[in-house]
């Protein structure tokens, strides 16, 4: 996979609880009614939190966009990836990890 930018194109990182209005709000103004090209879900561990973060963020994710989850040996989010890999027919999605294989990532490319 090769991720490409253009100049205009800028990464921002959001600090915050992202099941709050706060952070959801953060994110609408950042995009400001454009689409973002990457989604990075990390942080905690709970089945509820991070089916939540992918359920209410990834439409705002542009097509050919990518959705990343961290942390895959957790077995809450191992669980909640398995369950959107059973209900999407996504064209991409791949498991990936370093040699230690100590962290997996999940990568999602949206149709």
């Amino acid at each position: 996979m090769k991720a490409e930018y253009k100049d205009d194109e800028a990464v921002s990182i959001i600090v915050g609880d992202s099941t709050s209005i706060e952070v959801v709000e953060k994110v609408k103004g950042l995009l400001d009614h454009s689409m973002a090209g990457m989604l990075f879900i990390d942080g905690c561990h709970k089945y509820d939190k991070v089916r939540a973060d992918y359920d209410r963020y990834r439409g705002y994710i542009k097509p050919g966009g990518l959705i990343v989850f961290h942390g895959l040996r957790a077995i809450e989010i191992r669980r909640v990836w398995d369950e959107i890999m059973e209900e999407n027919n996504y064209a991409g999605a791949y498991e990936l990890s370093g040699r230690n294989r100590k962290q997996i990532v999940g990568v999602i490319v949206t149709d």
